[in-house]
């Protein structure tokens, strides 16, 4: 079966901005040693450890801390409930961001890291904050010329099955495409428990990450040299960023009417952005 592609339009430069006092969240902010937990660096050898504040969880992670391992497949969408909390309540700005529509995706989860939030001014202890780094699952190939091959496939996939990305319980899409570069860090604000979950069979989650480990650099040496800034705009603005966006996430995968085009997330929350600046 040929590939399918999908037309990228592009969103407004607002979203390249680093960070927005919407919904984006500075690194320094959040972190209490201004330490931002790397984006998983596959150019730099295979890893998949744990992060955590030593100073809070001591002894290592627990099931509590780490509730979503590397290799879960999730949905997610933004929380509008979340963002409207850093506005007065019943004000314009509030109102809006809690009428704000928004869709379901659908990514695998590359790396997972809790910390501490820095205590409050009237003495309360920082909560603990979970963030996720997740590479986009779509209905076709990204769009992108020379970058429409870094993909791999999800079982069921037609003519495929060979090399398709299996999961421990079958996934309930079909003729999905595990994006391998492209993706985005999550902060969860509420997790949607289920007992049935989609995670990567430990061998097809090494395999995910070997083939990331040459998809990137490919991608880095297109972009630097054959890409115009056009598209070279649009590969930034689907790269997994520094700041992190809040979100719902479910584990069961099913409950959300997903959307196929991850670059319809960044376009939601440029809008959203905007709605609200």
């Amino acid at each position: 079966m040929k590939p399918q592609q999908v037309h990228l339009s592009i969103p407004p430069p607002s979203f390249a901005r680093p960070i927005s006092p919407c919904c984006f969240t500075a690194p320094e902010s959040h972190f209490s040693n201004n330490d931002t937990p790397p984006i998983p660096s596959y150019t730099s050898g295979l890893t998949r450890e744990y992060s955590w504040n030593a100073s809070t969880f001591v002894g290592g992670p627990t099931t509590a801390t780490w509730r979503i391992q590397p290799g879960a497949y999730i949905a997610f969408a933004l929380d509008t409930e979340a963002i409207a909390e850093r506005f007065p309540i019943g004000s314009e700005a509030y109102e809006s961001v809690q009428l704000f529509p928004v869709n379901r995706y659908i990514g695998l989860v590359s790396a997972s890291y809790s910390y501490n939030e820095e205590d409050t001014s009237d003495g309360s202890k920082g909560r603990s904050v979970e963030e996720l780094v997740v590479h986009y699952v779509a209905g076709s190939v990204p769009r992108l010329p020379g970058l429409e091959s870094l993909w791999m496939p999800i079982s069921p996939f037609s003519d495929f099955e060979n090399a398709s990305l299996n999961t421990t319980t079958l996934f309930p899409l079909k003729d999905r495409y595990q994006w391998t570069t492209f993706g985005a860090r999550l902060r969860i604000e509420h997790l949607h428990e289920s007992s049935l979950q989609f995670p990567l069979v430990e061998d097809d989650f090494v395999r995910f990450e070997e083939q990331a480990a040459i998809d990137y650099p490919s991608m880095a040496e297109l972009q630097a040299s054959e890409l115009g800034a056009e598209d070279s705009f649009v590969v930034d603005l689907l790269k997994v960023p520094s700041f992190s966006l809040p979100v719902q996430v479910w584990r069961d995968v099913r409950e959300a009417t997903c959307r196929d085009d991850p670059i319809e997330f960044v376009a939601e929350v440029s809008a959203l952005e905007r709605y609200v600046l």
